[in-house]
C-alpha cells in the first residue's frame, strides 16, 4: 500500500511540474519507462520507471520520468498519433513542449487552447506588435512567415514548428533535414476546415476541454447567421464583387471560390459574382461590369488598425472613394447606390474573421435582418474569452467603412 500511495503521489508531482520544464527537449527514442520496448507503458513500468528513479538506479533523470508519467495519465501509455490539415501523420514519443507558431493565426489558436506556455519563439509580427500580442516582445523573432530565419529556429530547438499548409518544403522543411523538429501545417482561416483544425491542434495539446468550449462559442455566432440565411432564396440574395488587395496595389483583383473571403461571404449570405474563378485571380472592369453587382466589397491589407480611434476612418474612405469614382464602373449598379464597402487585414485574421468580418458581411448584405447583430461585442466577447485580452472595442478598432 505505501509503495502504491508513493507511486501515485509521484505521478501527480511529475506531471504538475511538467509544463515548468519548458527548457528541457523532446526526445526521439522511444517511450521512456517501456521497459519491454512493446510500445505500451504500463501501470507496472511505470511504477517500476518511478521507483528506480526514486532510489537512485539507473541512468534515469527527472525530465524522462515526467514524460513518462505524463504519456501513461494523459496519452493511455502509448505514442500520441495526429494529423496536420494536410493528413500528414505525425507520431510522437514524448510530450510537446516547445512550440514555434510561425504563423499569427497559429498563435492565436494556441491562445485560445491556453498553450502559450508552450510557445518559445514567434514571428516578427507577433514582436512587433506589442497591443494585440501584449507580453511577446522580448521572445526570439524569428522572421517572417514565409521567409523565416531557419538558424534562429534551430537555435531554438523547438520540437514543433507550425506552418500554412501552402508552404513549400524549400521554405523550412528541407532546411531542418537532420535535426529533431517537426515541421506541422495547420491554416485556422477557412470555414471549410476551422473546426476539425481546432481538433488535430488540441489533440496534439491535449486541450480537448478548452477546444470543446470554444467551438461550442464559435458554432453559437456564426449559427445565428447560418440560421437566417438558410431562409433566404437563392434568387434574392446579393450579388456581390468581392475585390481583395493583399499589398499588390493592384485593382480588380477578384477573390473566387475556395478562397476564405468567398467562404466567409457565402456564409453571410452573398452570392460571388466570380465563384466561378478558382482562388484569387485579375479579372477585367468588363466582367465586373457584365456581372453587374449589387453590392462591391473591397479588401486592403494594410488598412486600419485594432489599436486605432474608431474615428480615424481617412485611409479607409479613400480606398472606397477610389472604387466609387471609377469611370468605367458608373453603371455598375453597387455603384450607383453607393453599396461599396471596405473591410481590411484586422477584420479577418484568425478566429476574428467569424465574429467580425462575417458579421459585417452579413449586415451589409441584409441590413434589415442583422440590425440587432453587434459585429463588435461579439468580437470583444472573443478576445476576452479565448485571447485574454480587455480591449475596449466601442473607442479602438477600425475594420470597416462605412459601418453599419
Amino acid at each position: 500500500m505505501r509503495k502504491q500511495l508513493l507511486t501515485r503521489i509521484a505521478i501527480f508531482a511529475l506531471i504538475a511540474t511538467f509544463f515548468v520544464l519548458l527548457a528541457v527537449p523532446a526526445y526521439a527514442a522511444g517511450i521512456p519507462g517501456d521497459a519491454d520496448q512493446n510500445g505500451h507503458l504500463t501501470r507496472g513500468e511505470l511504477s517500476s520507471y518511478i521507483m528506480s528513479y526514486m532510489s537512485g538506479n539507473g541512468n534515469i533523470n527527472l525530465h524522462e520520468v515526467q514524460d513518462s508519467a505524463y504519456i501513461y495519465v494523459y496519452w493511455g501509455g502509448t505514442s500520441k498519433t495526429v494529423k496536420d490539415s494536410t493528413n500528414k501523420t505525425f507520431t510522437f514519443n514524448r510530450p510537446i513542449r516547445k512550440i514555434i507558431p510561425l504563423t499569427t493565426q497559429s498563435f492565436e489558436m494556441m491562445r485560445t487552447l491556453n498553450s502559450t506556455d508552450r510557445i518559445i519563439a514567434v514571428p516578427k509580427y507577433i514582436v512587433e506588435d506589442s497591443f494585440y500580442y501584449p507580453g511577446y516582445q522580448n521572445y526570439t523573432n524569428v522572421g517572417d512567415t514565409f521567409t523565416p530565419d531557419v538558424e534562429k529556429i534551430v537555435s531554438c530547438n523547438p520540437d514543433v514548428v507550425i506552418v500554412y499548409t501552402s508552404t513549400k518544403a524549400a521554405v523550412l522543411d528541407d532546411k531542418l533535414k537532420g535535426t529533431n523538429i517537426t515541421v506541422m501545417r495547420f491554416d485556422f482561416s477557412k470555414l471549410s476546415t476551422y473546426v476539425d483544425e481546432i481538433n488535430r491542434l488540441s489533440d496534439l495539446l491535449d486541450k480537448k476541454d478548452r477546444a470543446n468550449e470554444y467551438i461550442a462559442f464559435y458554432n453559437e455566432k456564426v449559427g445565428r447567421i447560418q440560421n437566417v440565411v438558410a431562409t433566404i432564396p437563392q434568387n434574392e440574395k446579393p450579388r456581390v464583387y468581392l475585390e481583395g488587395d493583399f499589398g499588390s496595389g493592384k485593382n480588380y483583383q477578384a477573390c473566387g471560390k475556395a478562397h476564405g473571403h468567398d467562404e466567409m461571404l457565402t456564409l453571410a449570405g452573398g452570392v460571388n459574382i466570380f465563384g466561378d474563378i478558382s482562388y484569387y485571380q485579375t479579372v477585367s472592369p468588363e466582367s465586373v461590369i457584365k456581372k453587374n453587382p449589387q453590392i462591391i466589397m473591397k479588401y486592403k491589407y494594410p488598412a486600419g488598425d485594432i489599436n486605432r480611434n474608431v474615428n480615424n476612418t481617412t485611409d479607409l474612405q479613400v480606398i472606397r472613394n477610389e472604387v466609387l469614382s471609377r469611370p468605367e464602373l458608373q453603371k455598375v449598379e453597387a455603384v450607383k447606390n453607393g453599396k461599396v464597402y471596405v473591410y481590411d487585414w484586422y477584420s479577418t485574421r484568425g478566429g476574428a474573421a467569424y465574429y467580425l468580418c462575417i458579421e459585417q458581411m452579413a449586415k451589409w448584405c441584409y441590413p434589415d435582418r442583422f440590425k440587432d447583430v453587434n459585429p463588435r461585442a461579439d468580437y470583444a466577447e472573443y478576445l476576452q474569452k479565448f485571447q485574454g485580452l480587455n480591449i475596449d472595442l466601442n473607442h479602438t478598432g477600425v475594420f470597416f467603412y462605412p459601418e453599419s
